[in-house]
């Protein structure tokens, strides 16, 4: 994992957003973090331009672009079984809201091999 997506990981999984702009004054590139979208910059227009270096006319463009989601679900219950000891209770339910409204769903695993509860292998 590179230091780039490390760090855009960390800072997606709390919400904070990041963009890359240019300070005038200072004749510097600047990166601002937010955590609201009251600064992001809706019906925003770039023109697709391939990696060639063929269109090269001095505006802002892309090459490529990706769109990925992670669902994370209201609760999680967990189920298993351990055959040497059988009236072991590996049965557990998570919630994961952490007092979020927007959540919603449930997961469901069965037979994950665990031994013990709190087991995470």
């Amino acid at each position: 994992e590179s230091d780039l997506a490390f760090i855009t990981r960390l800072l997606a999984d709390v919400g904070i957003w990041y963009r890359f702009t240019r300070d005038e004054r200072l004749n510097i590139e600047v990166v601002e973090f937010h955590d609201d979208q009251r600064h992001y910059q809706f019906n925003v227009e770039l023109a697709y331009r391939p990696q060639s270096g063929l269109s090269s006319t001095g505006q802002d463009g892309v090459w490529n672009l990706q769109s990925s989601h992670q669902v994370v679900e209201k609760h999680v219950n967990i189920r298993s079984y351990h055959h040497r000891v059988a009236h072991a209770h590996l049965n557990g339910e998570i919630d994961q809201t952490r007092g979020a409204t927007t959540t919603y769903g449930e997961a469901y695993h069965y037979a994950e091999p665990y031994t013990v509860m709190g087991d995470r292998y």
